[in-house]
């Protein structure tokens, strides 16, 4: 699970150079995205147990939603976006965390450090791609409506603010993961596959991702495949690890 981004990262570099491939891709993605969505309750959260205790709110929460975002979207498509966009960042993120902790626990330690740590990584890499690629520029060729365009035009106005933030971002994105990395070393046990997960986790935002025209594709992409696998039970591949568990960590002294 934590490498299953990388084929979606190809596809859209591989795109990157043909319009109308990546407006496909593009089209192909957000439809993923909002198929995958309405499912999450049902296969993620409701198990028979909870569907049961909460008939009420797996019954209505579905049409609720479709309801405020259908009159969301007539009365203010851009706020609609931006909010759609932080909430797919944002429960994404919380996926993570989730699994990291689990995987943590599963080896007998605590790592709710891990929360902080991947909120940092986020923050970093939005104000990164803010601060460096011309969002505006970017829908256009890609091919959105003047729908989707306006959520887009409100978020690149904040680029000259991202360029201020950008070093504060940064320094702590970098302080936090050197505090992780030192907590680490300090552990006589590890997890190789939630070491696995944060690191994979740490690659997705790297430049060039956020500096050209599959950049938008390709972040959505792995965010949606990522979701789609947390439909899959747990292993912890730690488990089976045997002696690379209790080895030491090559970055430590």
């Amino acid at each position: 699970m934590a490498l299953v981004w990388v084929p979606f990262a190809v596809a859209a570099h591989l795109a990157a150079r043909d319009p109308e491939q990546l407006r496909w891709l593009v089209s192909a993605t957000f439809l993923f995205s909002f198929a995958h969505q309405p499912l999450s309750l049902w296969l993620v959260y409701g198990d028979e147990g909870q569907r049961d205790a909460h008939r009420a709110l797996f019954t209505w929460a579905p049409l609720v939603a479709v309801t405020a975002v259908a009159a969301g979207t007539a009365a203010q498509p851009a706020a609609i976006a931006l909010a759609g966009g932080v909430w797919n960042l944002a429960h994404t993120l919380r996926q993570r965390y989730g699994l990291s902790r689990l995987y943590g626990r599963l080896r007998g330690f605590d790592c709710s450090s891990d929360n902080q740590l991947l909120w940092a990584w986020l923050s970093a890499a939005v104000v990164i791609g803010l601060a460096r690629t011309d969002l505006a520029v970017l829908a256009r060729q890609v091919g959105l409506d003047q729908r989707n365009t306006t959520a887009i035009d409100a978020l690149a106005s904040t680029r000259a603010a991202a360029a201020v933030f950008l070093p504060l971002a940064g320094a702590i994105a970098v302080a936090l993961t050197l505090r992780s990395v030192r907590a680490e070393c300090r552990r006589d046990i590890h997890s190789p596959a939630r070491l696995m997960y944060l690191g994979s986790t740490a690659t997705e935002p790297m430049p060039p991702s956020t500096s050209s025209s599959s950049g938008g594709a390709s972040t959505v992409l792995r965010t949606n495949a990522r979701s789609v696998t947390a439909l899959v039970p747990l292993r912890d591949a730690s488990a089976v690890a045997g002696p690379w568990a209790s080895m030491p960590l090559p970055w430590c002294p």
